[in-house]
């Protein structure tokens, strides 16, 4: 049974779906091109995500959902696609944030030929271990670990002149 039986999508009304559907595709082809590393699963997402286009367009055609329908529900991939992107943007920035932490600690002590390790390159440098160690935890394993209060006035103790920047997730 069709849900518009009255009305049968035109030839134009299809291609705007094709159309939507090719776009989603190319966003998935950039997307996996950024994101994943491993040949063979970059073909196999973007091939799924190619599928999954498709049928929406095959259902429009077929009356089993109006062009609306199938319009919303690619729209809805694509913005799903790039809030999934985007998040494992920050999750990467947050790990290369805390390498540098580090690394600006470890030059504090090398600048200052020690004098300054104690008191601003090893409070620096464990904090950037830190936030990268939990970086990674979250890309790896994809929990969230929340800081609390304690933790952000340690780092924020720690930090001379605002150098080490903490990210609350």
């Amino acid at each position: 049974m069709n849900i518009n039986e009255e009305r049968k999508p035109t030839f134009q009304d299809l291609w705007v779906v094709s159309q939507a559907a090719a776009y989603l595709t190319n966003q998935a082809c950039t997307i996996s091109a950024r994101n994943i590393n491993d040949g063979i699963v970059r073909l196999q997402f973007n091939r799924e995500v190619a599928y999954y286009a498709r049928s929406i367009v095959r259902e429009v055609e077929d009356g089993r959902k109006t062009v609306d329908q199938g319009l919303k529900e690619i729209k809805h991939e694509q913005e799903s696609l790039l809030n999934q992107s985007l998040e494992v943007g920050r999750k990467g920035i947050g790990v290369i944030a805390g390498a540098l932490q580090f690394a600006t600690g470890a030059g504090i002590c090398y600048a200052s030929v020690g004098t300054l390790c104690l008191l601003a390159g090893i409070p620096i440098m464990a904090h950037g271990a830190n936030n990268r160690k939990k970086m990674v935890g979250i890309c790896l394993r994809g929990i969230p670990i929340q800081l609390d209060r304690s933790e952000l006035d340690i780092a924020a103790q720690h930090s001379p002149s605002g150098m080490a920047k903490v990210e609350v997730i």
